[in-house]
């Protein structure tokens, strides 16, 4: 960021690497990851160094509590971008001591106060309207005395004779040139009247002609509107190259910086849109760029290059010929382990929170922070840290550390609520016959559908699970999160029916080896009922190659824990295993002991244990010696690399057998 601005945190200047124009940036990733930190933090480093433009474009006031929302209801003089532009115009023309004189601008004004026009025939819009100039003139150096004034000289001249309004042409010219009179130099001001005369909003007329087409342009909405925001967003921009002139660009000052968060809105997407438009306008007339804008946004992240804790460097070179050409994504990377690490001040010398929390985590940084919170506070208890009991911590507060980031993660109550129910899916199917029994008291006839919906338009996604497609909450770490919270705030009844809807939907007729056969087994383990398990998986052993047993193992030993309290052991049928009389007992007990070991350590809170692990290793060497040819070698394979992996803080379902390994 310091080569694109042109200075550092600490005050020094800093060699630009692109001097006449900018792209555009654009941070992405998830929900948590991260990205609002970094805009704040960007605000925090260079807010008493030079103007910055901070605006949350997910949020009614942009971020700044006690500013009016801006118009959400179709109005003839006002829309969430000439909202957006008031108030970044107010954000940059603040006064910064060390850069300078404060910026103006009087292009972005003139537009303004012409497209936003007070009309006395609606008391609300002349309320509004009064409001935004009123803003607008509290960042010029007029006193409030001053200000009052011209507001009442503006209202008098707008309000016509006999009560009649006056008609729109002459309100525009009235508020232009009594404000600009009022803010302006005369010269400022025919250089203003000149650049809205060359815009050409119209054939034909002068500056305050333009002005008023460009008036008319936005009240007739649709695509007139849209043109009449980019006048205003190339007005933005070149005022603020005007503020710069020949003798700050002689002295390289700093830019203009522009942070806007939650971009991937309706408001954030369009803006951008306007400002790419507008900095494609101006390079085509070789016009000079000087507000860097750096955008967050939550979409998925694509191949774009990952963005640590610096910006790497650019390769980005003009011309660019399309507007979006303007624009360089960047994908927020995840927390590494020595970030969390970098948090857990009290483990300096014990790896294993770090490490737990990067695994539940996935590297989102909202989700990880609420971990370490939770964990220095356990920590600092009696009874010291509990891993299994991460998510449980309540840090002081009402709330468990989990379901508080589920409400951070999910802000949407009803959504929250269904996918606490259709998380242990583990396709989308399956949730969807879920839906016909859950939440109990939900009776919306779209709730499925709605909820369906809601995770992409949220970006919560991840790749499908190996041999899957799925589960239906496929991002690991929200899935976790969702899953414990239906463990531990219901009760045994609601987990078994749950888990025995979707094992009856997933239920083959009769035995057979079908994929169905391995969620059924998945969720019979959710259950509690390891002897049903491992006398399956038994039968499995002779009708699968061993790559395609292992990872039906893998998918089976990902189920869920119970709820403490549930009966986990559920006495066998007193039927033999149809698999012991060809294999005998032996194997079937080794069979039941990796089942049982496995999920286990396949917990998401579980730590790696290395009597578990060693036992795990024993297991896969006895099904490895009852094999025999290709199958023997990729069971040893398991046997040489899963101990490995569980070790290095995996689990299932990731310890699938490697490409080329399969029998």
């Amino acid at each position: 960021m310091p080569e694109l601005v042109g200075l550092k945190f600490d005050g020094t200047r800093a060699t630009f690497r692109y001097f006449r124009r900018a792209p555009y940036i654009e941070i992405t990733g998830e929900r948590g990851a991260g990205k609002t930190a970094v805009l704040e933090s960007l605000k925090a480093g260079y807010s008493r160094r030079l103007p910055v433009g901070n605006a949350d474009l997910g949020r009614p006031d942009f971020g700044n509590p006690g500013l009016g929302a801006y118009a959400l209801d179709p109005v003839p003089n006002a829309s969430p971008v000439t909202d957006l532009l008031y108030f970044i115009n107010h954000e940059l023309g603040v006064h910064v001591r060390r850069f300078g004189a404060p910026v103006e601008f009087p292009r972005l004004m003139y537009g303004l106060l012409a497209v936003t026009a007070w009309e006395t025939t609606s008391p609300r819009e002349l309320a509004a309207a009064r409001s935004r100039l009123q803003e607008a003139l509290s960042t010029s150096r007029k006193g409030p005395d001053s200000v009052a004034k011209l507001l009442a000289k503006v209202a008098g001249a707008v309000a016509g004779n006999a009560g009649v309004p006056a008609p729109l042409d002459a309100v525009v010219k009235t508020l232009v040139e009594a404000v600009g009179e009022a803010l302006f130099t005369r010269d400022v001001r025919r250089d203003v009247l000149d650049w809205w005369e060359r815009r050409a909003v119209r054939t034909g007329g002068d500056g305050l002609d333009q002005l008023c087409s460009l008036a008319m342009s936005f009240r007739a909405r649709g695509e007139n509107r849209e043109k009449a925001e980019g006048h205003l967003t190339a007005a933005l921009l070149d005022d603020a190259a005007a503020y710069y002139g020949w003798w700050r660009e002689q002295n390289r000052a700093p830019r203009l910086l522009m942070l806007l968060d939650n971009a991937h809105t309706a408001l954030g997407t369009s803006f951008v849109d306007l400002l790419l438009r507008a900095q494609s306008e101006a390079a085509e007339e070789d016009r000079p760029g000087r507000i860097v804008v750096l955008a967050a946004s939550l979409r998925h992240t694509g191949d774009h290059p990952e963005i640590g804790a610096a910006l790497p460097a650019l390769t980005w070179k003009e011309p660019a010929a399309e507007p979006q050409d303007w624009l360089v994504r960047f994908r927020l990377a995840p927390l590494t382990f020595g970030n969390i690490q970098s948090m857990l001040r009290g483990f300096q010398y014990d790896h294993r929170p770090a490490r737990l929390i990067e695994r539940l985590s996935g590297g989102n940084a909202r989700i990880a922070d609420a971990l370490a919170r939770a964990a220095a506070h356990a920590s600092g208890s009696p009874d010291g840290l509990k891993p299994e009991e991460l998510l449980d911590v309540r840090d002081g507060r009402s709330d468990t550390t989990g379901r508080r980031l589920l409400e951070e993660l999910l802000p949407d109550g009803r959504a929250r609520k269904r996918l606490i129910f259709y998380a242990p899916a583990l396709d989308e199917e399956a949730a969807e016959h879920l839906s016909g029994r859950f939440p109990p008291e939900d009776a919306d006839g779209r709730r499925f559908q709605d909820t369906k919906r809601y995770l992409p338009d949220n970006f919560w996604s991840q790749p499908f699970w190996p041999e899957l497609k799925g589960p239906f909450v496929r991002h690991r770490a929200l899935r976790t999160l969702l899953v414990h919270e239906l463990r531990t705030r219901t009760d045994g009844e609601t987990w078994t029916a749950l888990h025995e809807e979707l094992r009856s939907f997933h239920a083959p007729e009769g035995f057979d080896t079908s994929a169905s056969k391995v969620e059924y087994l998945h969720h019979t383990l959710a259950l509690g009922d390891h002897a049903t398990v491992s006398r399956a998986l038994h039968q499995l052993l002779d009708h699968l190659d061993a790559g395609s047993w292992l990872a039906a193992l893998n998918i089976v030993c990902a189920a869920p824990q119970p709820p403490a309290g549930l009966m986990m052991d559920r006495p066998a049928s007193g039927e033999p295993c149809p698999g012991c009389l060809s294999t005998g007992e032996g194997i079937h007990n080794a069979i039941d002991v990796l089942v049982r070991d496995l999920w286990w350590q396949s917990a998401p809170l579980s730590l790696p244990d290395d009597k578990r692990i060693d036992r795990i290793e024993l297991q896969l060497l006895l099904l490895a010696e009852c094999r025999r040819g290709r199958a023997q070698s990729v069971f040893d394979h398991a046997r040489r690399t899963w101990p490995e992996r569980l070790r290095g803080w995996h689990q299932a379902p990731d310890l699938t057998i490697p490409a080329g390994e399969e029998s």
